[in-house]
């Protein structure tokens, strides 16, 4: 049995509520599930982890085991499209539990063409390296060879810097150090929360940039801007009436380039989280470009930091605590919290399987409170995953940051 074993933030998206990195894929023609299994097991012949399985070490550790690797395209046909209700049978989504597989793959035939469903545990892969795979699988099938790829854990701590943490480990210094939550145990739930699909056009982009960067003097990047928009546009729906209470952003980061080029396309889950926080008044009120500078620092803060620091205590609390404490971890504030994502670069056009690249995506989340930034033709496309009760609406136009910003 071949084993590797976790890095310490691999251990968050373990569990309950596990949130593994899940997509489907619209594609205007049907795609051969012969030739799709095929590549499929080509690439994981040069990435075994993919047909791996989460392998419980006692009660205080996991580990990936690559032992007879294998995933099987599960192949069904079905009157489905994306967006609608059934959609949800385009998807077997990864559980990440002892013994569970790292990937799964759905191709569903449908009238229209195929959508392929793909979902693998964020315990192993983040953003990137789900695209990757996905990139290297339609790569192997158009003829490419395909290199042993082997996972990158670059997310580690020293005993000296988990001992330090484990002195002073409180929910406190974890959100301090880690930019995470530790709280009550996340719910053990399969249910997806409700979403809205929004598209806001390239124009609309620009115009809530530039009112948003007149506010301020530093420069802001258009994902600061994005970011403080979408808190301030749900906050308002999700947080209004409940008095004045501390609200915090939520955004992950890739930090490969901190472990230089040769590492720029390490495979594994090489992210940290950014967390910004404001009143709730102050979020409401203050100028979209000082919302946005508070996301900026809060992401440059990530890189200033020094990683071993963030992420010690994550292993000082699963020593301590076993795995069921790394279920307690959150990546929002559970109450008053909203995580955001910007996937709006992805390489759609690399993820073509003879037919050319998908013409519709759709990410699956079981995180609520939380917004995706997606690639669409001529400007962007947002999927906001809503909270238990309430109720589906349309966002602001985009021409609103005016109004938005004013304080």
């Amino acid at each position: 049995m071949y084993l590797t074993p976790l890095a310490p933030l691999d251990y968050v998206f373990t569990g309950n509520l596990p949130c593994p990195v899940s997509f489907a894929f619209a594609y205007s023609e049907q795609l051969d599930p012969k030739h799709m299994q095929e590549s499929l097991d080509r690439l994981v012949s040069g990435m075994p982890l993919l047909g791996g399985r989460l392998r419980a070490q006692g009660a205080s550790g996991y580990a990936y085991d690559s032992d007879r690797a294998e995933v099987v395209l599960e192949v069904v046909d079905a009157a489905i499209s994306l967006g609608e209700p059934s959609d949800l049978n385009a998807i077997r989504l990864v559980q990440s539990r002892d013994g569970e597989p790292l990937m799964t793959a759905r191709l569903t035939q449908t009238p229209n063409g195929s959508i392929l469903g793909v979902s693998m545990s964020h315990a192993l892969v983040d953003g990137f390296s789900f695209f990757l795979t996905v990139s290297k699988w339609a790569a192997c099938l158009r003829g490419d060879a395909v290199d042993h790829v082997p996972v990158s854990r670059l997310l580690q701590a020293s005993e000296a810097q988990v001992a330090s943490a484990a002195a002073d480990l409180t929910p406190r210094t974890l959100l301090e150090r880690t930019g995470l939550f530790w709280a009550t145990r996340r719910p053990d739930t399969r249910r997806l929360p409700a979403q809205d699909r929004v598209r806001l056009s390239a124009e609309a982009v620009a115009d809530i940039a530039a009112v948003a960067q007149a506010d301020v003097d530093s420069k802001l990047s258009r994902n600061d801007v994005l970011t403080a928009w979408l808190w301030r546009m749900y906050g308002r729906r999700w947080w209004a009436g409940r008095g004045n209470p501390t609200v915090y952003m939520s955004c992950p980061v890739d930090v490969r380039r901190l472990f230089g080029e040769a590492n720029a396309s390490a495979f594994g889950c090489s992210i940290a989280c950014a967390t910004a926080q404001a009143s709730f008044e102050e979020l409401m009120t203050a100028p979209l470009g000082t919302i946005a500078l508070k996301i900026k620092r809060s992401v440059a803060a990530v890189f200033a930091d020094g990683l071993e620091r963030r992420v010690a205590p994550l292993e000082a609390l699963r020593r301590r605590h076993g795995l069921q404490a790394m279920e307690s971890v959150h990546f929002r504030h559970p109450e008053y919290g909203m995580l955001v994502t910007n996937m709006s670069r992805l390489p759609l056009a690399a993820l073509d399987f003879g037919c050319g690249a998908p013409i519709d995506l759709k990410l699956f989340s079981g995180f609520d409170s939380m917004a995706a930034v997606l690639p669409a033709r001529e400007g962007i496309a947002l999927s906001v995953y809503r909270p238990a009760g309430h109720a589906a609406r349309a966002p602001s136009r985009p021409h609103a940051a005016r109004e938005l910003s004013r304080s």
